[in-house]
């Protein structure tokens, strides 16, 4: 019906149906598809209903800035996008006791050294409940985690752990700063890290390591 709400489970996505267009798609109404915006969509005889993944609602947060405490693991699906904190924007993320698994990740087309997270603003990441992962950097990505220049990373908990073919797990550009007060950055040695392994410093960046 016109203006209806259905909450839907789809392999562990979960949204809300709504009309509207958007996603350059002229299908039929009963085709269902991915969205421009890498969510699942579906024609509605009204218009067409977009439904994101808890990855999606995620990158969004970060987006916006903020406290986020995590109360599930989320897991990205291929189509999903990379995250990233924008200059200007602060946030404290905390896992508590939860995963973010990246690794279906895809890297976006036509990106030099990508990366699953990139930090341009500040990053504080914490674990209050212990056991708390973000995890992957399969299918072709540089870099697991870059902290790009003028950016500020702190680790109070919490494992990173890069897998596949990853050059570097964490990457601190020039005049970036990534503080380890607690927490592990490991690397899955199913795969290979190829380069120095689990951090990486540029020559005018900050590592600093306490504890």
């Amino acid at each position: 019906a016109e203006g209806a709400r259905l909450g839907v489970f789809i392999s562990g996505a979960f949204g809300v149906f709504t009309d509207g267009y958007g996603a350059n798609n002229t299908a039929s109404p009963d085709s269902f598809f991915f969205a421009d915006t890498g969510g699942w969509c579906v024609f509605l005889e009204e218009g067409e209903g977009s439904l994101s993944s808890t990855w999606e609602q995620f990158r969004l947060s970060l987006n916006q800035g903020g406290s986020i405490a995590l109360t599930e693991d989320i897991t990205a699906f291929p189509y999903d996008s990379i995250l990233s904190i924008p200059a200007g924007v602060t946030v404290e993320l905390d896992l508590q006791g939860h995963t973010l698994d990246a690794s279906a990740l895809n890297p976006p087309a036509g990106v030099e050294y990508p990366c699953c997270l990139s930090i341009n603003g500040i990053l504080t990441l914490s674990d209050t409940v212990g056991g708390g992962r973000f995890k992957g950097g399969d299918n072709g990505f540089t870099d697991f985690i870059a902290a790009e220049s003028g950016s500020s990373f702190t680790m109070n908990g919490g494992a990173i752990v890069g897998s596949g073919t990853l050059e570097n797990v964490v990457y601190v550009y020039d005049y970036a700063t990534f503080t380890m007060h607690g927490g592990a950055v490991t690397a899955d040695m199913n795969g290979t890290v190829r380069r120095f392994g689990r951090v990486s410093v540029d020559d005018y960046a900050t590592f600093i390591m306490n504890g």
